[in-house]
Parts: C-alpha cells; structure tokens; sequence
C-alpha cells in the first residue's frame, strides 16, 4: 500500500487529527492481530521443528534396529550355511558308514558260512573219532593176536633152527 491516508481517506468535516488517530488505532489493532499471527505461526513452527526432530531421532532408531535385525539375521544366515555344510558332511559320513555297514554284514554272512562249513567238519571229524573209538579195542585185539603170531612165529623160528643143526 501507499500509505495510511490512502487506506482511510478523510471524511468531509472531520477532524484530521481524529481521523489520523482512529487510523492509528486500527492499524495497532490490525499490527496486534498480525503479531498475534505471527507468534502463533512461529509456536506451530516451533512444534513441528520439535515434531520433525523426534521423527528424525524415530527414524534414526528404526533405523539403527533395522541394521541391528539384519546383522542378526545375516549371523543367523551364516549359521543356517554352517550348519547345512555340517549336515552335508554329515550325510556324506552316514553314507560312507552305510557302504562299510553293507560290507560287514557281507563279511558277517561269509563268515556265518565259513563257521557252518567248520561246525559241519567238525561233525564229521567228530563221527570219524567216534569210529575210530570203536576200532581201538580191534586194534588192541589184533596186536595182541599180532604178539602171539610173533612169539609163535619166534618158538618156531628157534624149533626150526633146531632141527636144522
């Protein structure tokens, strides 16, 4: 604006000084409102200026949890991939062992023949003792019949050297 006068013209047959007075009077109270404005405006500035600066310190937070849960999980990561190598190794072993258990107990089956064929010679040497139990009284029999057929045979060598001489 250009200024008061050209705000609030005279009225014809006023005092000026009046006129210039009340004109005052409405700029102080249109100034007061305006202040009054102007202090509520920096008050609502002032709250969002704190407002923003919690949401910034939040964000900050959140933030600081977010890296938090992701290093938390990338440590649980490494740990599921250890642990799924471990269970890889694992199963390698389990297998292995499978293949060793497989060729023991074809071991076990060779070796459950072998001791059959064994427990089964023994049973034959077992009935050949037996008879042989049975032919040592017709052993002693026949040496006995063998010792008289010897001395007989060794009464008449001597009768026979006898006669010849």
């Amino acid at each position: 604006s250009s200024g008061i006068n050209a705000e609030w013209p005279l009225r014809p047959g006023e005092n000026q000084a009046e006129s210039v007075r009340e004109q005052l009077d409405t700029s102080n109270s249109q100034l007061d409102i305006l202040q009054a404005d102007k202090k509520e405006l920096e008050g609502l500035l002032n709250k969002h200026a704190v407002e923003k600066d919690k949401l910034m310190e939040d964000l900050n937070l959140s933030f600081k949890e977010k890296s938090l849960k992701t290093q938390e999980l990338e440590g649980c990561l490494n740990e599921l991939s250890q642990t799924q190598d471990q269970l890889f190794t694992v199963k390698e072993e389990l297998v292995k062992n499978r293949m060793e258990a497989e060729k023991l107990r074809e071991s076990l089956l060779r070796a459950r023949e072998e001791l059959d064929n064994l427990e089964s010679n023994i049973g034959q040497i077992k009935g050949e003792r037996d008879r042989l139990a049975e032919t040592k009284p017709k052993i002693g029999e026949l040496k006995s019949r063998l010792s008289s057929v010897e001395a007989a045979n060794s009464s008449l060598t001597h009768q026979l050297a006898s006669l010849t001489e």
